[in-house]
């Protein structure tokens, strides 16, 4: 795809998912190690969850009245700040969990914006038969850089350090900033600023507070958000705490392996994905079933290691 911006877009977006993974592997293990307890580090994970929820409010507002590029900014250069602050912490000995947490609330916060916002992004600069490839490409990117990001990062922890390893993410987190600036976005397809894109504010929030009554009101999507969060709680503390005390305490390993854990369960996603879209027409027959089976199967490969 010869699209300078959308290449731009999308380092800025492999950038930003690299950074993110290193800077969640040393700091989960940094208060691991500060605290020896598993439920301290099982907080962070949590704070992320929790700060990512509440920035999904805000959100859609700003999409319609904020720059989609200094949003953009905006998430990058925080991010950079953050990993300045939580590196000098490391470096000067402060051992304050909550404090570090409090950064991460903030940081996390920020980071809601930036996928809702890098998927806007697409259309304002790819025609419209290049949407799905351009959609494709930032999918594949984001599971490669997982798998990456896992291995470099459980290994990067051991040798490199924690302050060592958050500059890393600073300089990655800087270098989609600046790639972020050289998106051109084509005519008319930024809010100007303070102009509210598709209705005024009160029409934003009075769409959140229907498509939740709508939510709420349907079984059926009832159904499946409360079981996508279930899961995807689960998710974020067994690949942010639980599986590295089972690698230190019933493997007896470093936290190299904790990354290589991790990043197999990302080579498992992509294998799994592979294995649904070559099986699309017999699993769209049998949604509820294979849903279940996924479940069940997630539950099950959880357990036999214990």
């Amino acid at each position: 795809m010869k699209n300078r911006s959308f290449s731009l877009l999308l380092f800025n977006h492999t950038a930003g998912n690299l950074a993110d993974i290193l800077y969640i592997t040393v700091i989960v293990l940094h208060i691991y190690e500060l605290t020896g307890s598993v439920l301290a580090s099982a907080l962070f994970p949590f704070v992320r969850v929790i700060a990512n929820f509440a920035s999904s409010f805000v959100s859609p507002v700003l999409l319609g009245r904020v720059p989609l590029v200094r949003m953009m900014s905006v998430t990058r250069i925080g991010e950079v700040s953050a990993m300045a602050g939580l590196a000098l912490f490391a470096v000067s000995g402060l051992d304050a969990v909550w404090l570090i947490l409090s950064i991460v609330f903030a940081t996390s916060f920020i980071q809601g914006w930036a996928n809702p916002v890098t998927y806007s992004l697409i259309p304002r600069l790819v025609d419209e038969a290049g949407l799905s490839r351009a959609n494709g490409m930032l999918g594949t990117a984001r599971e490669i850089t997982s798998v990456v990001g896992w291995l470099l990062g459980g290994i990067g922890a051991v040798w490199l350090g924690v302050p060592n390893m958050l500059a890393v993410s600073a300089i990655l987190f800087a270098s989609g900033a600046v790639a972020v600036q050289g998106l051109r976005v084509r005519a008319g397809g930024e809010p100007a600023e303070g102009k509210s894109e598709g209705g005024s504010p009160a029409d934003k929030w009075t769409a959140i507070r229907l498509g939740w009554s709508e939510l709420l009101r349907n079984r059926t999507a009832r159904f499946i958000t409360i079981m996508d969060a279930i899961e995807g709680f689960g998710y974020t503390v067994f690949i942010g705490s639980f599986t590295l005390t089972f690698v230190e305490i019933q493997l007896n390993r470093g936290p190299e392996y904790w990354g290589y854990i991790n990043a197999s369960y990302f080579v498992g996603m992509i294998a799994g994905g592979v294995l649904v879209t070559a099986a699309a027409k017999w699993l769209n027959q049998r949604l509820p079933l294979a849903m279940a089976l996924g479940s069940l199967g997630y539950g099950a490969a959880d357990v036999v290691p214990a």
